[in-house]
């Protein structure tokens, strides 16, 4: 644990298991009788132990302060299991509430909506790549529900939107939106400071996961355009890995790279004008990379498939399972917000 900047403390869970269970941040914005725990981290007994030592250690630290410390408030940045699965254990551990988006609650309130919300619709596979996939995707399910402990919402203490404003760690943080990576991602922004608190939606060193189903590259590029309109950004306290201290720089470098991801899929497609089918694409793509990489690699490129669809780049033939050049060449295949922010490129 350790203090980030005045008010704010920083609780990471590590663990042994690499990149199958990244470690995860969670942020204490410290109050007096209500602060705010944004983002639970894993589920298991371990982790949320873990979290409720620091806790006390940070009630410790602001009382060698003559300031009081109790946690009242536990709000996940969206609905990935790394990020939910300690605020029911944690509620029962401290006598914390949960706040949750309306989205959030419907997704985390039982074990069936999680898994109707996730639920892959396998478009665009062919048969015996969408059998293989589902096969792989039940053990993964298995596996990671154990390895991260997800535990579920059955109700929301308290239903908070878009535009709200929370305060706590002496500041005042506005809920803003965040689609892309997930549906239902926000961040918390303190305006007076420049501080946001962006989840998953900006890393330092990696770029976030997408994938099917939840996930869009269209909004998550509109939602990186979004914070550059941010006033003041100055900050970004990240999920996993360090601050990002230029955030300007950070965000345009993800924009950057999502548009070069594009430009690359779209090649591979225009190189076949007799078609080309997803899993040879994604062989392609990854090249020499591991099965694990291979794996994660396939959503953001479903992802960005999609998008070229949609707006007229390939075409699909459901007869054969493949994609084509459609013979357009977009200058910009993500779609820029205005003649400026084209110009990223």
């Amino acid at each position: 644990m350790d203090l980030i900047l005045p008010g704010i403390y920083r609780i990471t869970q590590n663990n042994r298991w690499g990149a199958f269970k990244p470690p995860v941040n969670l942020y204490v914005l410290a109050d007096s009788e209500n602060a705010l725990l944004f983002d639970a981290g894993y589920g298991r007994r371990r982790d949320v132990l873990h979290a409720v030592r620091e806790l006390d250690a940070i009630k410790h630290i602001e009382a060698s302060r003559g300031r009081a410390f109790r946690l009242g408030r536990i709000l996940p940045s969206h609905s990935h299991a790394d990020h939910f699965s300690g605020a029911t254990p944690l509620k029962q551990k401290t006598g914390a509430r949960i706040l949750l988006t309306d989205e959030m609650a419907r997704v985390l309130r039982s074990k069936a909506a999680y898994a109707t919300a996730y639920r892959d619709p396998g478009t665009r596979k062919s048969a015996s790549f969408s059998r293989l996939h589902s096969a792989l995707n039940r053990i993964v399910d298995a596996v990671f529900g154990q390895l991260f402990g997800i535990s579920y919402v059955p109700a929301a203490d308290e239903i908070i939107a878009v535009g709200d404003t929370l305060s706590a760690g002496g500041r005042s943080w506005k809920v803003i939106a965040l689609p892309g990576h997930c549906s239902d991602h926000i961040g918390l922004y303190a305006a007076t400071d420049g501080i946001l608190i962006a989840g998953d939606h900006v890393l330092r060193t990696i770029t976030p996961w997408l994938g099917p189903p939840r996930s869009s590259l269209t909004d998550y590029s509109r939602s990186l355009f979004s914070l550059l309109k941010l006033p003041k950004l100055s900050c970004i306290l990240t999920a996993h890995g360090s601050p990002v201290w230029e955030p300007e720089k950070r965000i345009r470098e993800l924009i950057r790279h999502r548009e070069h991801r594009t430009r690359q899929i779209l090649s591979i497609v225009n190189a076949h004008p007799d078609g080309i089918c997803l899993e040879t694409i994604i062989r392609k793509q990854a090249g020499r990379s591991d099965a694990l990489s291979r794996y994660l690699g396939e959503g953001w490129i479903r992802l960005t498939l999609m998008h070229l669809e949609t707006i007229g780049s390939i075409t699909w033939c459901p007869d054969t399972s493949r994609y084509h050049p459609s013979g357009t060449h977009p200058e910009f295949p993500l779609i820029p917000l205005s003649d400026t922010d084209a110009g990223l490129q």
